[in-house]
């Protein structure tokens, strides 16, 4: 499906890592940790996201209206044996049972103001909290539309 130029391109930008079997990619990422891939000339010169590269090239097409996702939940993963695809639906419903993803609807108020107040750094709330730094910078820079209302007053 792809040329060898640019499968040997791909298969050098991993490292396999012997503990998880993941294949964890060491090339440039984009958003979210995902890995993203160039191929070469002879295949059109076209990013891809590193996992549905693997997909492709392992597996065949993606299947309308699915998306590729990772059974050992980690997005730097590219080993086709972690990868399967989905609905969006699904790939949420995964999400949600393994209690990752957007957490913070779920802060009571009380929370959501001691985050503000706190000192501490992200890091250290996120670990009390258990979501991520992002998370709790979105919390006290007012990023989230359930913290304020359309008049910018914090509604909880």
């Amino acid at each position: 499906m792809f040329s060898k130029k640019t499968m040997d391109s791909f298969s050098s930008k991993y490292e396999i890592n012997p503990d998880t079997q993941c294949w964890e990619w060491t090339a440039s990422y984009a958003r979210g940790g995902y890995g993203q891939f160039f191929t070469s000339i002879l295949d059109g010169r076209q990013w891809h996201r590193a996992h549905r590269f693997s997909y492709i090239a392992h597996k065949g097409e993606i299947p309308d209206d699915c998306v590729v996702m990772h059974t050992c939940d980690n997005p730097k993963c590219v080993n086709p044996d972690h990868l399967i695809t989905g609905t969006q639906a699904d790939n949420i419903k995964d999400r949600d049972g393994k209690n990752r993803g957007h957490w913070c609807k779920s802060f009571r108020a009380i929370d959501v103001r001691s985050i503000k107040d706190s000192h501490r750094s992200d890091r250290e709330l996120a670990s009390e909290f258990n979501c991520s730094p992002g998370h709790i910078w979105k919390i006290r820079n007012d990023r989230y539309a359930w913290v304020r209302n359309r008049a910018g007053r914090e509604v909880l």
